[in-house]
Protein backbone atom coordinates (compact mmCIF):
# COMPACT_ATOMS: atom_id res chain seq x y z
CA UNK A 1 0.00 0.00 0.00
CA UNK A 2 1.04 3.18 -0.63
CA UNK A 3 1.12 6.73 1.03
CA UNK A 4 -0.04 10.26 0.06
CA UNK A 5 1.28 13.50 0.65
CA UNK A 6 1.23 17.03 -0.76
CA UNK A 7 1.42 17.14 -4.62
CA UNK A 8 0.88 19.61 -7.36
CA UNK A 9 -1.32 22.24 -7.11
CA UNK A 10 -2.16 21.58 -3.38
CA UNK A 11 -4.18 18.47 -3.97
CA UNK A 12 -3.92 15.67 -1.11
CA UNK A 13 -3.38 12.59 -2.79
CA UNK A 14 -3.17 8.71 -1.64
CA UNK A 15 -1.67 6.25 -4.29
CA UNK A 16 -2.85 2.01 -3.65
CA UNK A 17 -1.38 -1.13 -5.36
CA UNK A 18 -3.46 -4.12 -4.71
CA UNK A 19 -1.66 -7.34 -6.23
CA UNK A 20 -3.33 -10.32 -6.52
CA UNK A 21 -1.52 -11.55 -9.18
CA UNK A 22 0.08 -14.11 -6.15
CA UNK A 23 -2.77 -15.03 -4.50
CA UNK A 24 -4.58 -18.01 -5.48
CA UNK A 25 -8.46 -17.29 -7.03
CA UNK A 26 -9.81 -20.15 -4.76
CA UNK A 27 -8.67 -17.94 -1.46
CA UNK A 28 -10.17 -14.71 -2.86
CA UNK A 29 -13.54 -15.98 -3.17
CA UNK A 30 -13.89 -15.66 0.90
CA UNK A 31 -12.01 -12.96 1.06
CA UNK A 32 -13.93 -9.77 2.34
CA UNK A 33 -17.51 -11.76 2.04
CA UNK A 34 -18.29 -10.94 6.28
CA UNK A 35 -18.03 -7.03 7.18
CA UNK A 36 -14.86 -6.74 9.49
CA UNK A 37 -14.88 -4.68 12.90
CA UNK A 38 -12.01 -2.68 11.32
CA UNK A 39 -14.59 -1.94 8.09
CA UNK A 40 -17.00 -0.62 10.53
CA UNK A 41 -14.76 2.15 12.18
CA UNK A 42 -13.36 3.16 8.47
CA UNK A 43 -14.21 6.30 8.18
CA UNK A 44 -15.46 7.98 4.68
CA UNK A 45 -14.45 10.85 3.30
CA UNK A 46 -17.14 12.61 1.33
CA UNK A 47 -14.10 15.13 -0.09
CA UNK A 48 -12.30 12.71 -1.90
CA UNK A 49 -12.36 11.22 -5.74
CA UNK A 50 -11.25 7.56 -6.20
CA UNK A 51 -10.18 6.22 -9.23
CA UNK A 52 -9.97 2.79 -9.36
CA UNK A 53 -8.30 0.89 -12.18
CA UNK A 54 -8.08 -2.89 -12.93
CA UNK A 55 -4.78 -3.09 -14.67
CA UNK A 56 -3.31 -5.19 -17.07
CA UNK A 57 -0.48 -2.89 -18.98
CA UNK A 58 1.63 -1.47 -16.76
CA UNK A 59 2.57 0.75 -19.51
CA UNK A 60 -1.53 1.78 -20.23
CA UNK A 61 -1.50 2.42 -16.45
CA UNK A 62 0.85 5.17 -16.78
CA UNK A 63 -0.90 6.66 -19.40
CA UNK A 64 -4.26 6.73 -17.26
CA UNK A 65 -1.94 8.14 -14.02
CA UNK A 66 -1.06 11.05 -16.29
CA UNK A 67 -4.89 11.93 -17.36
CA UNK A 68 -5.77 11.47 -13.80
CA UNK A 69 -2.60 13.84 -12.51
CA UNK A 70 -3.71 16.75 -15.64
CA UNK A 71 -7.20 16.85 -13.47
CA UNK A 72 -8.29 20.07 -11.99
CA UNK A 73 -9.47 18.98 -8.14
CA UNK A 74 -11.77 21.65 -6.44
CA UNK A 75 -10.12 23.12 -3.25
CA UNK A 76 -10.48 20.72 -0.06
CA UNK A 77 -10.50 17.48 -1.49
CA UNK A 78 -8.23 14.08 -2.53
CA UNK A 79 -8.01 12.27 -4.62
CA UNK A 80 -7.10 8.56 -4.42
CA UNK A 81 -5.20 6.10 -6.82
CA UNK A 82 -5.97 2.84 -7.22
CA UNK A 83 -4.47 -0.01 -8.91
CA UNK A 84 -5.90 -3.49 -9.18
CA UNK A 85 -3.46 -5.97 -10.51
CA UNK A 86 -4.11 -9.25 -11.42
CA UNK A 87 -7.93 -8.77 -10.70
CA UNK A 88 -9.81 -12.71 -12.56
CA UNK A 89 -12.34 -9.69 -13.40
CA UNK A 90 -12.75 -6.00 -13.87
CA UNK A 91 -15.91 -6.86 -10.94
CA UNK A 92 -13.26 -8.23 -8.54
CA UNK A 93 -10.67 -6.07 -9.61
CA UNK A 94 -13.52 -2.78 -8.94
CA UNK A 95 -15.10 -4.76 -5.96
CA UNK A 96 -11.18 -4.74 -4.25
CA UNK A 97 -11.03 -1.68 -4.73
CA UNK A 98 -13.70 -0.04 -3.23
CA UNK A 99 -13.12 -2.25 -0.34
CA UNK A 100 -9.24 -0.50 0.43
CA UNK A 101 -10.88 3.27 -0.08
CA UNK A 102 -11.61 5.91 1.92
CA UNK A 103 -13.79 7.98 -0.86
CA UNK A 104 -17.31 7.94 -0.83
Amino acid sequence: MGGGGPCPRGRHELKRLIDLRQTPPASRATQGVEASPQDARRVLNSHAFAFITVVNSETQYATCVRYIDALQVPPGYSVEKIAVFGATSMAEGCQRGMETSTAR
